[in-house]
């Protein structure tokens, strides 16, 4: 057994020993011990001593990813990769990212897009859309995401979508989803995905209140955002009851304990169990490696 190169050890700020596997987006809480023995082992060259593990330790960190065979790590990729270019080649499924705005209503000081204009979807491309849809071979199983800028800016225009999808005969969606910050998801976009249901909503916080609204804040008259985006979390739980919300929380290495502070906030305040709240590791990869500005 070798220790997987797809796992990270660190000390959140309140003294606990944590382990991350990226290949199952796992967290585990390790004893002093073995927390030492893993983080020196991945920071060595010289193969693991696995041995010192009782059996109990060693079937958990298997099962989520930290250790396994020589050949794990390649199994994993050659496996995304297979399931990648299976996804990609099957004409019997159409996957559908489509962005209706690259507009952001968000100041977000680490943003990627900063230097993108301000454009939406036009109907001319709508047009195109729909008949790229129609002539598909797997316009019957449709997997379709709106993705943005913030894709809730440009909300008419996945109204006209999803209405011009719905009097296609032989066109379905299977699957429906939305990237969004949550701050527009008002009473006008339940209403729209009451009509047509979504499966996931995906939300983003970026930790704690004071961080979040730190980081998050709107664009133009730099207010707050964390209390309107857990209020529409709420509505959207009371009236979307079929649709699954995942709460990404940003964190990095200036706010480990955000994710668990988060987690627990939202169970308590919202307590539902079609939400699952999930750590979005940042990593600094500008050439100043820095994220933003701490609060």
């Amino acid at each position: 057994m070798v220790l997987s190169r797809y796992c990270y050890f660190f000390t959140s700020s309140t003294g606990v020993n944590l382990g991350y596997s990226s290949r199952t987006n796992s967290f585990i809480e390790l004893t002093p011990h073995v927390f030492n023995h893993l983080k020196d082992g991945s920071q060595s060259k010289t193969p693991l001593n696995l041995a010192i593990l009782d059996e109990e330790s060693s079937n958990i960190l298997t099962s989520q990813g930290f250790i396994g065979s020589a050949t794990s790590d390649e199994d994993f990729i050659h496996e995304s990769q297979f399931i990648t270019q299976a996804v990609q080649h099957n004409k019997s499924k159409l996957n559908l990212v489509l962005v209706p705005s690259l507009n952001c209503n968000f100041a977000c000081p680490y943003c990627f897009e900063t230097d993108k204009r301000a454009r939406y979807m036009t109907p001319s491309v709508v047009e195109k859309l729909i008949s790229f849809i129609r002539d598909n071979e797997g316009k019957s199983n449709i997997d379709l995401k709106w993705y943005g800028g913030e894709p809730l800016m440009s909300l008419s225009v996945i109204n006209s979508i999803l209405d011009r999808l719905n009097i296609e005969k032989d066109v379905k969606i299977q699957k429906h989803s939305i990237i969004t910050n949550g701050y527009l998801f008002n009473e006008e976009a339940i209403s729209l995905f009451k009509k047509y249901p979504l499966d996931i909503i995906q939300i983003t916080l970026d930790g704690q209140k004071e961080r979040h609204n730190h980081l998050r804040s709107l664009k133009k008259s730099l207010k707050p955002t964390f209390d309107i985006i857990v209020s529409n979390i709420k509505n959207i739980v009371r009236e979307l009851t079929t649709t699954k919300i995942h709460i990404r929380v940003n964190i990095d290495k200036t706010n480990l304990d955000d994710f668990f502070i988060v987690k627990e906030f939202i169970e308590t305040e919202v307590g539902s169990s079609n939400i699952i709240v999930y750590p979005g590791i940042i990593r600094l990869e500008n050439d100043s490696l820095v994220s933003h500005k701490n609060p």
